[in-house]
């Protein structure tokens, strides 16, 4: 593995785990308990039908942006698989998910 995958993947545990320590810190500051069963009831209600067809939605919105990738890709780097760009465009959106976009 090089040096470069090693740090990446080192920064993305440290992250992870920072955010976990985070998440715990404000839920055992904060001064009203967490409700762990209205929690749990809130899944005991989900149309699953309606689950299923929003994620397959969502994911695809991700060929929607691979295919546009491609289109602007095309002219700098020749054709490129729908299964790499895929893969490449879910990296970069999770990455603003999670980290959000600076400016904002």
């Amino acid at each position: 593995m090089k040096s470069g995958q090693r740090w990446a993947r080192r920064a993305l545990i440290l992250t992870l785990v920072g955010f976990v320590l985070l998440a715990l810190l404000i839920y055992r500051l904060s001064h009203t308990p967490f409700e762990w069963q209205l929690f749990i009831a809130t899944f005991y209600r989900v149309n699953l039908p309606w689950l299923w067809v929003s994620i397959l939605l969502m994911l695809l919105t991700y060929v929607g942006r691979a295919l546009r990738w491609d289109i602007m890709l095309r002219s700098a780097h020749g054709t490129l698989t729908l299964r790499r760009l895929i893969y490449h465009t879910a990296i970069g959106f999770t990455a603003v998910v999670l980290l959000g976009r600076p400016g904002e």
